[in-house]
């Protein structure tokens, strides 16, 4: 019989709260678990009031006890079943989702476009929907054994030297790429984001009609916003973040 693969959900939760929607689609991914191969483990960790630190115990705790893989699942995400199993059996060591951010002002998601020099987005998404990225949210995202390990082999203690609220997510998608290794987007997965409302999208859509504005003459009307949102962070400390314990 074909070893089941062992894969922990990691759900940091400041207020100990989860959402309906992600009640409900951890209950479907649970039931729908051993035909797909799979022993899932959920994972809470609640009441820090440092998310970094939260994740960095959750990924602790897939480190000690041998997990396969890492998923990271905020508590207001809600997913489609079949798109956790997709991350599951995806061969790429890091890939994740998206989701919207909570804003009624302007459609945005939760991703760090690769951007070598400020200038030149990487927009090409390959025929499986796939796009290298510099980061994602870790709101729904897919750690691999070998990441979790190079990751942990690599890091130093857990530390914020100034005693900054520092990034967490998108530190380690660059802890990764500096190892020499590539962050994915699955640019058809996208989860609902609930706040004050939930919050749904399609980020396959909205990268094409964001690709499609950049060939027009044109100057689209939320060009800047999304060039600041896109381009890589000024070089300062705030991203110091030591992702393993």
């Amino acid at each position: 019989m074909k070893k089941k693969l062992k894969v922990l959900i990691g759900t940091p939760s400041y207020d100990g709260k989860l959402d309906i929607y992600y009640i409900d689609s951890l209950l479907n991914t649970i039931a729908q678990s051993e035909q797909n191969g799979v022993e899932v483990y959920p994972l809470f960790m609640c009441y820090d009031s440092l998310v970094q630190r939260a994740r960095n115990d959750l990924f602790k705790a897939a480190y000690d006890s041998q997990m396969d893989m890492l998923i990271f699942i905020d508590g207001d995400v809600g997913w489609d079943v079949k798109n956790f199993f997709k991350l599951v059996k995806s061969d790429k060591d890091l890939i994740g989702g998206s989701y919207r951010k909570k804003s009624d002002n302007e459609e945005l998601y939760v991703v760090k476009a690769l951007d070598q020099d400020n200038s030149n987005l990487n927009l090409n998404i390959d025929k499986d929907g796939l796009l290298e990225v510099a980061g994602l949210g870790c709101g729904f995202m897919k750690i691999s054994r070998n990441a979790i390990e190079s990751l942990w082999n690599t890091s130093k203690k857990y530390t914020s030297e100034k005693g900054d609220l520092i990034s967490e997510d998108i530190y380690m998608c660059k802890k990764w790429r500096n190892l020499g290794n590539k962050v994915y987007l699955d640019t058809h997965i996208t989860c609902t984001h609930t706040g004050t409302k939930t919050f749904t999208g399609d980020i396959h859509a909205w990268l094409h009609r964001f690709i499609a504005q950049k060939t027009t003459t044109t100057t689209p009307t939320v060009q800047q916003d999304l060039s600041s949102y896109f381009k890589n962070s000024p070089t300062n400390n705030d991203d110091d973040f030591k992702v393993l314990v």
